[in-house]
């Protein structure tokens, strides 16, 4: 298993950012490489919820379903992925500070079979820049 994790401060407190972040309409203005997504169950977010993602990753376009794992609002949220034998776990925790927030963004990633070592190098290695990226992108939209 290979952990990435990357964290900044936003501008808003963790309510204001958990609200945002858990709102699927938001996710393709804030998450690097996000070109839309979908909740594919009924009613607010919770454990178990499902939405299917569609990104942008290493040149290609892919759909993967995200399942909330953990949900603890304002300060944590678990959404789990499984793409062609890789499995994500992407965690993202919430604290208060100085009138804003401050985010860690950290993804937990495990390969399998023959190449799954490999690929979780490979895979890390995306993932840093695509975190710093959302990270940015989340401060700016929560500006705008």
């Amino acid at each position: 298993m290979r952990h990435v994790e990357r964290s900044g401060d936003l501008p808003v407190d963790p309510d204001a950012a958990f609200a945002f972040i858990a709102d699927l309409d938001n996710l393709p203005r804030w998450q690097s490489g996000v070109t839309g997504a979908e909740q594919l169950t009924d009613g607010p977010i919770a454990v178990g919820s499902v939405a299917r993602v569609e990104r942008s990753l290493m040149g290609q376009t892919i759909q993967a379903d995200l399942t909330v794992t953990e949900l603890d609002p304002p300060r944590r949220l678990v959404l789990a992925t499984e793409v062609s034998g890789m499995k994500v776990d992407a965690i993202l925790t919430l604290e208060p500070r100085d009138g804003g927030s401050h985010a860690t963004f950290g993804m937990d990633i495990r390969g399998g079979g023959l190449f799954g070592g490999a690929m979780e190098g490979m895979v890390a290695g995306a993932a840093e820049g695509e975190i710093d990226a959302s990270l940015t992108r989340l401060r700016e939209a929560l500006t705008s």
